[in-house]
């Protein structure tokens, strides 16, 4: 692929916006033929293939442009919030209105990439919420960074399980679930390090 250009990033981001439209009414990836993504975009099946190799290559960079842009969604707006609890609201809430894109686009790609992110985004919120609490502990760098990566994963599994419908439960019930987990934990660290 040639070097990204501010223009080539605005095409390529053009063919994934239309795919994403597409894949969010309901049409399948395989079933998308590639003119009808150029006439969406106004641009010719070449140029198409000058910036993707085939319809997977598209769904891969639509699907990370995506979470990019929802993860930047949800940091900034739960960046005014003080409170984890709002936070995480903040973040389950648009992970929801992102299901179906990322249902059609991840079942493709696997959801690695998105797990990876939240998963960093939510070790940089608790790190935030609970580094003085590890300092008084006495825990160093490396052990602050094991600990909070466990919870995380554990917070994590719970944000995936409740916007994939695995966790049946309501929104409230599932932040009460990273609660009791958060709670957990801060009572473990005090009942072993107090």
């Amino acid at each position: 692929m040639p070097a990204e250009t501010r223009r080539g990033r605005a095409t390529r981001d053009a063919f994934a916006k239309a795919l994403i439209k597409r894949l969010q009414n309901g049409e399948q990836l395989a079933e998308i033929p590639v003119r009808n993504l150029a006439a969406d975009c106004d641009v010719d099946r070449q140029t198409f293939y000058y910036h993707f190799k085939n319809m997977n290559e598209l769904a891969e960079y639509a699907y990370d442009r995506e979470i990019e842009e929802l993860l930047e969604s949800c940091l900034d707006e739960g960046a005014k919030q003080k409170d984890w609890k709002d936070r995480a609201r903040i973040a389950l809430g648009a992970l929801q209105d992102r299901l179906a894109l990322l249902n059609s686009a991840g079942s493709l790609i696997g959801n690695d990439l998105l797990w990876k992110n939240i998963e960093h985004r939510v070790g940089a919120s608790l790190l935030d919420d609970l580094e003085s609490t590890l300092d008084e502990y006495g825990f160093n760098e490396e052990a602050k960074a094991s600990s909070i990566k466990k919870l995380s994963i554990a917070i994590t599994s719970i944000y995936i399980a409740w916007t994939s419908h695995y966790l049946e439960c309501t929104l409230e019930e599932a932040l009460d679930s990273i609660e009791t987990i958060r709670d957990d934990y801060i009572a473990g660290l005090a009942a072993r390090y107090a």
